[in-house]
């Protein structure tokens, strides 16, 4: 996963600079993603998959490959694109808002908004409790109700483990 972000960002010709101010994180931070030092969060790797306009299954599932990145950036016309970042911004804005700290932080608060929505859809629809869902998502229920009440933004791990127990793709929960 930290490859791919890599491959894609060097693909498009860009700097960490330049990718790490769509994500309003430091130049730093994002270089610690590529180089596999910290985890990516999940929020940082939803906002990835929006810039750049792909799956985001594509970017955490270890069967698609650099090939298979580069061949959506060709059929997206992204590659030789002459204003690559205003290509990028839109991906990301999807309308003609400025790229600010609060329109940015207002996308992640929609994507979560988007996986709660989803979450509590799924335990309704399951009949069990909020305690019994953790339990069989082998999540902890604290971790769960947690992420239902916004405290914190669910973690890729969990994202996975849910969208592999009910068999719907990650991009799916997301709300993508």
């Amino acid at each position: 996963m930290n490859q791919k972000i890599k491959f894609l960002r060097e693909t498009l010709g860009l700097t960490e600079k330049e990718i790490s101010s769509f994500l309003n994180i430091s130049s730093y931070k994002y270089t610690s993603f590529e180089k596999a030092m910290t985890v990516i969060p999940c929020d940082i790797l939803i906002l990835l998959s929006k810039i750049y306009g792909i799956n985001i299954e594509m970017l955490i599932d270890s069967k698609f490959d650099n090939q298979d990145l580069l061949f959506e950036l060709k059929s997206q016309g992204i590659i030789g694109e002459k204003n690559i970042l205003d290509k990028l911004k839109q991906n990301l804005l999807q309308d003609n808002i400025k790229l600010t700290y609060r329109s940015v932080k207002k996308i992640k608060t929609n994507y979560q908004d988007n996986i709660i929505h989803f979450l509590k859809t799924l335990i309704y629809d399951s009949g069990k409790s909020v305690f019994e869902f953790s339990r069989y998502v082998n999540m902890n229920s604290q971790s769960l109700d947690s992420i239902l009440q916004k405290k914190r933004f669910i973690e890729l791990n969990e994202l996975i483990s849910i969208s592999e127990k009910f068999k719907i793709s990650v991009n799916d929960i997301i709300g993508g």
